[in-house]
């Protein structure tokens, strides 16, 4: 599972690397690429604005604890503004840039369905709304999937598994229909909504 998701991470990064704009990756520090000429500084969110050969960390936190104690789940990039960026956590909640990665800062839920200490397991933007997003996300014991309509400012919950230690561990909207969400649970079900 661990291959496929970094298999993943990596086909993301060359999409990005394709249009140009600078790309994020989990890191560790003090590591040397395969090529002689890649360097890495830090761990946590890395950056690169020279197509991978150089890497700087950017954990700078405005609000929450420094992104760069966690694994670093999953990143996405709005949608419409690249400057915002999301990055789920493995034990630390979400975070979110408005400075394409320069910044971080804890995403504090209004509602407080979203808990600080959640394992952040994947987020997906609604494209035809940019306000949206979805997280896969495992607290108190449960897989859950919560809706933002604020970009992350207020979640609600979609959906939690019915047994305990049962993750979801994706969450994906169909791109030819906006109102059908997918999502894949520890327990080997694939489930639609309706």
């Amino acid at each position: 599972m661990q291959t496929a998701f970094k298999i993943i991470i990596i086909s993301v990064i060359i999409a990005i690397a394709s249009y140009g704009v600078g790309l994020l990756l989990k890191g560790s520090g003090g590591q040397t690429g395969g090529d002689s000429k890649t360097t890495v500084s830090g761990s946590g969110i890395l950056y690169s604005e020279d197509k991978g050969d150089n890497w700087t960390q950017r954990a700078n936190v405005t609000s929450g604890q420094n992104i760069s104690k966690y694994n670093i789940t999953e990143i996405v990039i709005h949608p419409v503004d690249t400057n915002i960026i999301f990055a789920g956590t493995d034990s630390g909640g979400l975070y979110r840039s408005k400075d394409a990665s320069s910044n971080w800062e804890a995403v504090s839920d209004k509602n407080n369905i979203l808990l600080p200490r959640s394992m952040v397991r994947a987020i997906a933007f609604d494209r035809e709304n940019s306000k949206r997003l979805f997280i896969a996300v495992f607290q108190d014991l449960k897989g859950r999937v919560l809706r933002s309509e604020d970009q992350g400012e207020s979640f609600e919950e979609m959906y939690f598994t019915s047994k305990d230690k049962i993750g979801v561990n994706d969450v994906i909207l169909s791109p030819s229909n906006k109102n059908q969400v997918f999502i894949g649970t520890d327990d080997g079900l694939i489930l639609e909504s309706s």
